[in-house]
């Protein structure tokens, strides 16, 4: 099972990926995944790069506080919700919900990620059709930067084979009474603060709102080769998306099978979007270069980023106007989905903390990682040791991009508890389980 991990944040698959400091906020809206959180069969990761105690208050959506935790910036606050998966059903579509949400307050800015930690244990109930908790999947928070009045919807691949209901699921959560949300222009409904409402839509859709939301995007189950997940994701807002992307191909069983895990969506928010795609080898080595012409906004192209073949395999994606991308990641057939973060403009971190990946029964999950910066020379420190010395493999340049990428995985950097990055160097991470 595989969990990934980008810090903005950023699959079972666990995956989590962390991006810029914009994840880190005093307050987080987060809409619901297709299932319930309130079970055991999800926890909570709270991290800060603050001084001092800071104290977080979770509350459900309609604000029932749940718990005040305590936690610092060597010590994340994880907390595991309480409830039997089995008596909770997933989160249906067409339903105004009072309570699915989260909201987390915080006494200074923190990073947020929700995880799905099921790991298709019989005491959860899973099922392929995800009736109930499926899998495992990360979400990370994108904090105030997620909030926004513009969505594209979407999905990594196009063909819902193994995907259950045959279409993704996405939520949208209100953050003010009397918010009008449409779907491409339609009233779909009006909410109130804190009330959610989950759907389905064509890829590329237009979710708008005439006050700020937050939106994810998942499915209940997605079995792409065989292994059936649950999958989630939060939706960069229109404002937030940029034109230049990198993407890291995972551990996804190869293939080139419409279903196959290893794929990512283009979606373009403006008619006539051409988009230039450079893959290369895990060695940085050019491979080919492909250009796409997206013609009306709300289209999409797919593609088997990297070289459909190898993990670390990479696809430099560069766009005249601004884009999103959902892309798969898996470990196997072990899948999860993730909207990838822009690259440059300046966004990245220079620290990154989080939390180590654990199983339902408490066991602790391999991982494995991958760091992007634009530097050939700057030091990444791992939990205070350059981390090109813990793992003995220097970092590779992805072709001419001009920027490289690192490798690790956690028994390369001694299983730690804790992952703490640091850099002089603006740095993605994505971690996966």
């Amino acid at each position: 099972m595989k969990k990934y991990a980008v810090l903005l944040f950023l699959f079972s698959t666990f995956f989590i990926s962390q991006k810029s400091t914009a994840q880190n906020s005093t307050e987080h809206h987060i809409a619901p995944s297709p299932w319930q959180y309130w079970s055991d069969a999800n926890e909570i990761v709270i991290t800060t790069l603050a001084t001092g105690i800071v104290n977080a208050t979770i509350s459900k959506s309609d604000g029932t506080e749940i718990i005040t935790l305590a936690l610092t910036s060597t010590l994340p606050a994880v907390y595991r919700f309480e409830g039997v998966p089995t008596q909770r059903s997933r989160n249906a579509i067409n339903t105004v919900y009072n309570d699915r949400g989260i909201i987390v307050t915080s006494t200074a800015e923190i990073a947020v990620n929700v995880r799905n930690i099921a790991s298709d244990d019989a005491n959860t109930g899973t099922d392929d059709q995800g009736n109930f908790i499926k899998g495992n999947a990360s979400l990370v928070s994108f904090g105030n930067a997620g909030k926004g009045t513009s969505f594209r919807l979407g999905y990594y691949r196009t063909n819902f084979a193994g995907v259950s209901g045959n279409a993704p699921v996405y939520s949208a959560m209100a953050i003010e009474n009397n918010t009008q949300v449409f779907l491409n222009n339609v009233l779909l409904r009006t909410l109130n603060a804190g009330q959610s409402y989950l759907f389905t839509a064509p890829i590329g859709a237009h979710l708008t709102s005439d006050k700020l939301i937050v939106a994810n995007a998942g499915a209940y189950s997605d079995a792409p080769g065989g292994c059936a997940d649950g999958i989630v994701t939060q939706v960069i807002p229109t404002q937030a998306l940029g034109k230049n992307y990198i993407i890291v191909r995972g551990n996804g069983t190869p293939g080139t099978l419409t279903n196959y895990p290893e794929q990512s969506t283009i979606i373009a928010t403006q008619p006539n979007t051409v988009i230039e795609i450079s893959n290369y080898t895990p060695q940085g080595i050019f491979i080919n270069t492909t250009t796409q012409t997206i013609v009306n906004a709300g289209g999409s192209y797919t593609f088997h980023h990297g070289d459909a073949q190898n993990l670390y395999s990479s696809s430099y994606v560069e766009a005249e106007k601004p884009i999103i991308i959902y892309s798969g990641s898996a470990d196997l057939c072990e899948v999860d989905m993730s909207t990838v973060i822009p690259i440059g403009d300046c966004t990245g971190s220079n620290e990154i903390f989080t939390r180590k990946f654990t199983a339902y029964n408490g066991n602790d999950l391999d991982a494995f990682g991958y760091i992007i910066v634009a530097s050939a020379t700057e030091p990444v420190l791992f939990n205070g040791a350059n981390l090109e010395t813990l793992t003995a493999s220097p970092r590779t340049p992805i072709g001419n991009s001009g920027y490289f990428i690192l490798q690790f995985t956690n028994a390369q950097v001694g299983n730690p508890d804790n992952y703490h990055l640091v850099s002089n160097a603006i740095m993605t991470v994505s971690i996966v389980q």
